[in-house]
């Protein structure tokens, strides 16, 4: 492995762990009780993965934390039957504020679009070289791995981006404008549309002109499955970090295969180029 191949796969590693640590600040501070970000414009409580769309988490809010927990004790132990996935779906969909947060959910994939081509070109396309180089299952296994830890620090720089910048300025303002004329949730759910609506118009302009990935459909798909990614990956390490058996780290391999062969199957990478670059 060469110096930059090398350089981007510890920036990666970084950049991954720093993510997850600032989504769970009690390990942050259980490794540094004297770090403060007081002066910054990092606010720890509004990046708290509890207020990202569909993670669940609170009191009498069913979201996709709470569906990874009922297969903790069947995956860390086996000693439980599996929940019926399609009820837990059923649950997560019967919640009373699902559209807004559909809306928010479709809002960040869509963001995630531009701050993944950046954090792509300057890490991941050398990252992504890397299992090109070795023996097959070794390279389905990284795949997934390597996509895994691009989508937590894409969605993560994503949810910075929106929780300190355009949720507390550009939603609060429009809502505010738009709840003057009618009220509350018609404001909320006219601002979610009309920035919805936006954002898709920039996207497909950014991807038109830039052909990122071959294919708009493929990138926008990209986007919405690196976001749903991103939210089981964080429930995962939630839920599993003080459970971690033999059983359930084999259950996390075979789900970091999957990941590579789904990545495989709708996001392949240019394997010619990494041939060329290998000699």
């Amino acid at each position: 492995m060469n110096f930059k191949r090398s350089f981007c796969l510890l920036i990666a590693v970084l950049l991954t762990a720093s993510a997850v640590l600032l989504l769970f600040p009690n390990w942050l501070f259980a490794i540094k009780p004297d770090i403060d970000f007081t002066g910054t414009i990092v606010n720890l409580d509004d990046l708290k993965i509890e207020h990202f769309p569909f993670y669940g988490g609170r009191d009498g809010v069913f979201g996709v934390s709470d569906l990874v927990k009922g297969y903790t004790e069947y995956v860390s132990n086996g000693t439980e039957n599996a929940p019926d996935i399609l009820e837990q779906l059923k649950k997560l969909t019967q919640r009373d504020d699902f559209m807004s947060e559909l809306y928010a959910f479709l809002f960040i994939s869509l963001l995630t679009v531009p701050v993944y081509m950046l954090i792509r070109f300057v890490i991941y396309d050398t990252v992504y070289e890397i299992p090109e180089m070795t023996i097959l299952p070794l390279r389905i296994l990284l795949r997934g791995v390597f996509a895994a830890s691009a989508s937590l620090v894409t969605v993560f720089i994503t949810w910075f981006l929106y929780r300190t910048v355009i949720f507390d300025i550009v939603l609060t303002f429009l809502m505010e404008k738009i709840q003057a004329l009618t009220n509350m949730q018609f404001a909320l759910n006219a601002t979610n549309i009309f920035m919805l609506v936006v954002l898709t118009i920039a996207v497909i302009a950014l991807l038109r002109a830039t052909l990122f990935r071959g294919s708009i459909f493929t990138s926008i798909l990209g986007a919405i499955l690196r976001t749903a990614l991103f939210i089981m990956l964080v429930a995962v390490i939630a839920l599993f970090y003080a459970k971690m058996t033999m059983r359930a780290i084999l259950f996390m391999l075979a789900a970091f295969a999957a990941i590579g062969i789904l990545k495989s199957i709708f996001l392949p990478e240019k394997r010619a180029a990494y041939r060329a670059r290998r000699h």
